[in-house]
């Protein structure tokens, strides 16, 4: 009884967590990309992408994270050099803005992100070994709090600290600077194709993952299905 209450209650936080942002980035799309497509269409279309990729399996998941993964480091390694114009190194001092205590405890309402860890450890029976589960998961969580901490730096580079409070979506407006040259304006498509393709992945993960819950809680071996 204890294993279903824990691993029901988990199943919530993650079917939550999972809605709750879907409908942030669909808004996102609505508000600044698509203002005319009803947000009920935008959902239907972004949850049917994710379930035909989630009932491909696992690895099938895996390998196109996998493919993505260096196309969208080029993306926005692109992105970091287009924008290096429209940077301000002043910007970033004084580096702990109103003290390392402040920031401290802020930093606790944006840390999501962590949250992820704890569902890809339901992955840990399937994987090769301890080693390789402790190598993959710490290097990936390595390696994506350096990413978005130098996407954040990018933005307060940007737009500077105060302006980036007024900002709701930081990243679909930095791509509207980009341009190459005075004749090639207008490019924040090519960065919005990669920006959906990582969501596409990202939430087909976590569908995947809110069915295995599923599955498990309720005893379904099929839970593909």
């Amino acid at each position: 009884k204890l294993t279903f209450i824990i691993g029901f209650l988990f199943f919530l936080f993650a079917l939550l967590k999972m809605a709750i942002d879907t409908r942030c980035y669909t808004d996102q799309l609505i508000t600044v990309n698509l203002p005319k497509t009803p947000l009920f269409i935008l959902y239907i279309l972004l949850l049917l992408v994710c379930l035909w990729g989630a009932k491909k399996g696992w690895e099938a998941i895996a390998s196109i994270a996998i493919m993505l993964l260096p196309y969208i480091l080029i993306a926005l390694t692109l992105l970091y050099l287009l924008l290096f114009k429209e940077i301000h190194f002043n910007r970033i001092f004084p580096l702990f803005g109103f003290g390392f205590k402040n920031i401290t405890e802020n930093s606790f309402h944006f840390s999501s992100m962590y949250a992820d860890a704890f569902l890809i450890a339901m992955m840990y029976p399937f994987v090769k070994n301890h080693k390789t589960y402790t190598r993959g998961l710490i290097g990936s969580l390595t390696f994506t709090v350096l990413l978005v901490a130098l996407l954040l730096l990018l933005y307060n580079l940007v737009f500077d600290y105060r302006s980036i409070d007024k900002i709701t979506y930081p990243f679909n407006e930095a791509i509207r600077f980009v341009s190459i040259g005075k004749t090639i304006t207008n490019i924040e498509t090519f960065f919005l194709t990669f920006w959906l393709l990582g969501i596409f992945v990202k939430f087909t993960i976590y569908l995947y993952l809110v069915c295995k819950l599923f599955g498990f809680v309720f005893s379904i071996e099929e839970f593909e299905h």
